[in-house]
C-alpha cells in the first residue's frame, strides 16, 4: 500500500501532467493565486498564438515569437516543478 506521501506526490503527478495549463496542481496543493495566474498566464499565451496567426504583416513574426517564448517558459516551469514532484515520491522512507 502507498503511503501518503506518495499518495500526494502520484497526485501531484498525475495533476501536473494532466492540468498543467489550467493550473490544476497549483489549485491541488491549496494555492489559489498560483493557480489563478497560471490560468490567465496560459490564456494569453493561446491569445497571443491565435492573434498572431490571424495577423498579416510585420508584426505577426513579432507576436508569433513572444508566444514562442512565453510557451517554452510556461514549459520549462512545468518540467522543474514534475522534476520535484517526482524526487519527492522517490525520496520517500521506506
Amino acid at each position: 500500500m502507498l503511503r501518503k506521501k506518495e499518495k500526494k506526490a502520484l497526485a501531484s503527478i498525475f495533476m501536473l501532467i494532466i492540468g498543467w495549463p489550467v493550473g490544476l496542481d497549483q489549485f491541488f496543493e491549496g494555492k489559489n493565486e498560483k493557480g489563478i495566474s497560471t490560468t490567465i498566464g496560459w490564456t494569453v499565451t493561446a491569445l497571443f498564438f491565435l492573434y498572431g496567426l490571424g495577423l498579416k504583416g510585420y508584426y505577426s513574426g513579432v507576436v508569433l515569437i513572444i508566444a514562442v517564448l512565453l510557451t517554452f517558459a510556461g514549459g520549462l516551469q512545468a518540467c522543474k516543478k514534475l522534476i520535484k514532484v517526482t524526487r519527492a515520491f522517490v525520496d520517500v522512507d521506506v
